[in-house]
């Protein structure tokens, strides 16, 4: 069976995915500072004793949805992005089964909890973040259609309705004197009105009709098994992480470690939106191996463009960046940390990648493998570095930080031999040598620069990046032109498999 021609990269070839990736973008910023917002706010209202009683209420519950999803974001976007006519039957039988997984899993919650000697309150706080979250995770099943339809607009729409609903709703509850039981009420009202939101723009884009089917719900379980058993391996690694740190270093080498990865989430946001936005075109790439070939060789560019960036930006201002926001006092050596953590960051960038386009052709389980494998590697190396840190430096987090970048070779290794033989473009070798140039380049231009404040030193690293790319043609000037063009201009059609023409 001859394979669809990939043919050469155009502009309009970038359009749904530079469109989408913005409006995730903007969605992630307004997430992020309304998150802020409420954390300020709940720590101030609740005091240290209530608010470390909802962070463990708020985890439970949080781990009780990472066993809910069970894959399904990764499982039903691949599966309607390659037949949209299961869409209905898809979405049906996932509405379904996350309320009744929600059902059992705020009962065995509660259960935890109790077997864990928490009091009643404690118990019954942690069951009500569990109901209070289901509106929200039944809009993040309607979610999934506009991301398969590539029309994420209305993802970010109903994520954005969410935070700012939640926020008001909490500020209102806390001045009524609700106490932690606002944060709960916060998070259910905030999800109802995401949910409203998220029905409204199915409609709009034409919702199809729901049913649920046995069939679907096997396959579905089946096929979301090894993506579970991913994410939650990707939330025990900061467990494990933790845990060997405070064995082998005083609580202060913890909580500088702590301090330093704080940082990693924000930085790694960029990748994590271009992998959710280009998602839908590679399940649907993954049908063929030229045309995986194809969006790979598009995607990857820019992103490794992003990670370089990321790494130089986070080597020259670690320690600035912690200063600003820890304080030298205490915090001072984050900044040794996080400048460790730079160079990872390159590899996390791509592992994301990869990884998604592993499971978009449908093999998560020899990739469950892999990071079991680099959870491994990490605290092996942990075991050696951490000490030696310590004893050289008072800082065993270094040593960690370098046994975390280091382990995510094993996962890079993995996913260019799971992926199908000739679906990573040589090419890709000179992007990469294109992005380490222009990282290189704005390192040494830094090395003879007297030292910048944070405020002027970040643009001019993002503005001397972006020049030097530009020389090496990491990034063509015609992209750039055309970018604007880009992101404005309307899907057109409501199907995310149908690309404006």
């Amino acid at each position: 069976m001859n394979e669809p021609s990939a043919g050469p990269a155009t502009a309009d070839s970038h359009s749904p995915l530079a469109r989408n990736a913005f409006v995730l973008l903007i969605a992630q910023m307004v997430s992020t500072t309304l998150a802020v917002v409420l954390n300020a706010a709940l720590g101030r209202a609740l005091g240290t004793a209530q608010f470390g009683i909802l962070f463990v209420a708020t985890s439970m519950a949080g781990f009780a949805y990472v066993v809910a999803e069970w894959g399904q974001t990764q499982y039903v976007v691949r599966e309607i992005a390659q037949d949209s006519r299961r869409e209905g039957t898809l979405l049906g039988t996932t509405l379904g089964a996350r309320v009744l997984v929600v059902a059992i899993l705020a009962g065995a919650t509660a259960a935890t909890a109790w077997l864990l000697d928490y009091d009643a309150g404690t118990c019954g706080l942690a069951v009500f973040i569990v109901a209070g979250m289901l509106p929200f995770f039944l809009a993040q099943a309607i979610s999934l259609v506009f991301r398969a339809r590539e029309r994420m607009e209305f993802d970010a729409l109903a994520a954005t309705v969410d935070r700012v609903i939640t926020l008001g709703a909490t500020l209102m509850a806390l001045a009524l004197g609700a106490g932690v039981v606002a944060a709960a009420a916060g998070v259910g009202v905030g999800g109802a009105a995401a949910l409203g939101a998220a029905v409204l723009c199915l409609r709009r884009l034409g919702a199809p009709r729901l049913s649920a089917s046995d069939e679907e719900l096997r396959a579905m379980l089946w096929g979301g098994a090894a993506i579970v058993l991913t994410n939650i391996e990707g939330s025990v690694q900061p467990y494990v992480d933790a845990i060997l740190l405070s064995k082998l270093s005083p609580p202060e080498s913890v909580g500088v470690y702590g301090a330093a990865r704080s940082f990693v989430g924000t930085l790694v946001a960029p990748s994590i939106i271009v992998s959710v936005a280009a998602y839908p075109r590679l399940s649907r790439a993954a049908l063929g191996r030229d045309l995986l070939r194809r969006e790979l060789r598009i995607v990857m560019r820019p992103l490794l463009g992003l990670a370089a960036l990321a790494a130089v930006g986070t080597f020259l201002y670690a320690q600035p960046a912690v200063d600003l926001v820890y304080g030298r006092d205490g915090f001072g050596p984050a900044g040794a940390v996080l400048r460790l953590l730079a160079p990872g960051l390159l590899l996390l960038f791509v592992d994301n990648m990869l990884a998604l386009a592993v499971v978009a052709i449908d093999r998560p389980t020899p990739l469950a493998v892999a990071v079991a494998l680099k959870i491994a590697a990490s605290a092996g190396l942990s075991l050696v570095l951490i000490p030696h840190f310590e004893t050289a430096w008072h800082n065993g987090g270094m040593g960690l930080a370098i046994a975390s970048g280091v382990s995510e070779v094993v996962v890079f290794v993995a996913a260019v031999l799971i992926l199908p033989r000739g679906s990573l473009d040589p090419v890709l070798l000179s992007d990469l040598g294109r992005a380490l140039a222009a990282g290189a380049g704005t390192l040494a231009l830094f090395h003879f620069l007297p030292p910048l404040p944070l405020a002027a030193g970040v643009p001019l690293c993002i503005l001397c990046f972006g020049a030097l790319s530009l020389a090496c043609r990491l990034v063509r000037l015609e992209e750039l032109l055309a970018l604007p063009r880009l992101l404005l201009r309307g899907s057109g059609k409501a199907r995310g498999g149908e690309e404006t023409a």
